[in-house]
């Protein structure tokens, strides 16, 4: 039986739709409203301005990408545990399944446009100018998402991959929680966790959690510790759905 759900595709494409929306907007840059203090209110602003304003929200379908990721992956384990009482977590299998999955075609796109960029960002004035090897390195080892001055390297909307790389590695100990304190406490506990750690990011560190323009820092909007709510929610939805939601 085909156990793909049309429905998760469909959102896949809002999620993508409004990202590039977002980006397409990003380069426009103008917002003819007041915002809360992220984006700069441009007054009298033409009508092209209200045109794609709208699109300046499509950030929030990185949230519903998270959404849709731990939904996703978690819900073969889901489907195992009510069938056999436990998640039954192969490691090696997982962790071997996303990277032939997604890091083949993601180190070839990484190299290619590093290459590409060298070539091309001299006499430019390409943000940051050409990569370094310590771009590349970081980038390939999907840590770029640690650092601000790799964060936005290369391929700039890669940080979402190495945040999703650190979900994935931090997906046992959910598990591990799920089992000794249950899915709907331990999601709890690890939101409080985030909303802390999110208040001793934005207040302690000055870090952002949204980055609308080329500020820092922001490393912390692609750090586990303050984006796993998403991602967790999504899971407690695959558990909600095996059991009949």
């Amino acid at each position: 039986m085909n156990r793909r759900l049309d429905s998760i595709d469909a959102l896949r494409g809002i999620a993508a739709l409004m990202v590039a929306g977002y980006h397409i907007w990003g380069h426009y840059g103008v917002y003819p409203f007041p915002s809360l203090g992220v984006v700069p209110w441009t007054k009298s602003a033409g009508i092209l301005a209200y045109v794609v304003s709208p699109l300046r929200w499509g950030y929030l379908g990185v949230g519903l990408f998270l959404v849709l990721s731990g939904f996703c992956i978690h819900l073969p384990y889901a489907r195992k545990r009510a069938a056999n009482g436990n998640y039954n977590f192969e490691w090696r299998k997982f962790y071997l399944r996303r990277l032939w999955r997604l890091y083949p075609a993601y180190a070839v796109s990484v190299i290619g446009t590093f290459f590409l960029l060298l070539i091309t960002a001299h006499g430019t004035d390409f943000v940051g100018g050409p990569p370094t090897i310590g771009d590349l390195i970081s980038h390939l080892t999907l840590t770029h998402g640690y650092f601000d001055k790799y964060f936005y390297s290369i391929v700039h909307v890669y940080w979402s991959l190495a945040l999703e790389f650190q979900l994935y590695l931090a997906y046992p100990l959910f598990l591990y929680l799920f089992v000794k304190a249950g899915l709907t406490r331990s999601i709890i506990f690890l939101s409080i966790v985030s909303l802390a750690w999110r208040l001793i990011a934005l207040n302690v560190f000055h870090s952002q959690l949204i980055s609308v323009a080329w500020t820092g820092p922001y490393a912390m909007m692609g750090f586990v510790l303050a984006r796993m709510p998403e991602w967790l929610f999504g899971a407690w939805l695959a558990e909600w759905f095996v059991r009949g939601g």
